[in-house]
């Protein structure tokens, strides 16, 4: 079952939430802003069935099932990320609801129904679900990049140029210090990125045996022919965020890596390269 909502309900939600989010894009009136805010606080019932329940391990019996759940989570982020845009300064519960959302989509150490069909092993299913997984996490990797790059919540680095924290303005900085990029959430991230979207999928791997050169001018130019290249360069654009924001913890990540590739277990010619 997916949540507690019939197939058909699903379909109307996924339907409410294109145009809404078409609204919001094209046509950037009070009315149409305050009707995708009314659709998002709507939503919230249907979210927090979602949240206790880890989004995208519902149980998806066919493909049928689970081409629509993919829609349905793709409509939902993209809404959450326009929403978000337009709904004027977030609340820190506004952003706990949304990082918990796309964390748990995107950077959770338990595999969900998007994260397995994203890698679509043995090609179980069509490849057009696989392309809306890989939408649904490059979102869960924008929201958290967007974060690290909002000038209206990183007041610090106005505060040199004559910038000052307004008064009855919730401290969205040190909110973001102390609840949502902890030590232990920066590690997840970038552990995440690293061993998820960064290195070569299997497919890339035997491409670049079949034609390296080949290979080689696809990455460069950032392709898409060969999947991997778009979250790989999501990936890129958090890594850089998260490496400016939290030098310190990029670093202590990347001397664990270090020390972990000069175990006598990798440097053994018998590990599988």
């Amino acid at each position: 079952m997916i949540s507690d909502l019939s197939s058909p309900d699903l379909l109307i939600k996924v339907r409410q939430f294109k145009v809404a989010v078409m609204l919001i894009d094209l046509v950037h009136q009070d009315e149409v802003i305050d009707y995708g805010i009314k659709l998002h606080e709507q939503l919230r019932l249907i979210l927090s069935t979602f949240d206790e329940k880890h989004p995208g391990m519902a149980d998806l019996e066919t493909e049928a099932a689970l081409k629509l759940f993919l829609r349905f989570m793709n409509c939902l982020a993209r809404l959450r990320l326009v929403v978000n845009n337009v709904g004027g300064e977030p609340t820190p519960a506004d952003i706990d609801q949304q990082a918990n959302f796309f964390f748990q989509i995107g950077f959770s150490s338990t595999p969900n129904a998007i994260w397995l069909a994203y890698l679509n092993e043995g090609n179980k299913y069509d490849q057009k679900l696989s392309a809306i997984a890989e939408e649904v996490l490059g979102k869960a990797m924008s929201y958290f990049t967007g974060l690290l790059e909002d000038p209206n919540i990183w007041t610090s680095d106005m505060m040199g140029f004559g910038g000052e924290a307004e008064e009855g303005v919730p401290d969205l900085e040190s909110h973001l210090h102390a609840e949502i990029f902890t030590a232990s959430r920066v590690l997840q991230l970038l552990q995440s990125v690293a061993q998820k979207f960064l290195i070569l999928t299997p497919d890339e791997i035997q491409k670049w045996q079949d034609d390296s050169l080949e290979f080689f001018i696809n990455q460069k130019e950032q392709a898409n022919d060969i999947r991997g290249n778009f979250l790989r360069d999501k990936s890129n654009d958090l890594i850089a965020a998260l490496g400016l924001r939290y030098g310190s913890m990029f670093e202590e990540f990347c001397t664990k890596i270090v020390g972990e590739l000069q175990t006598e277990e990798l440097k053994s010619s018998h590990v599988d390269s």
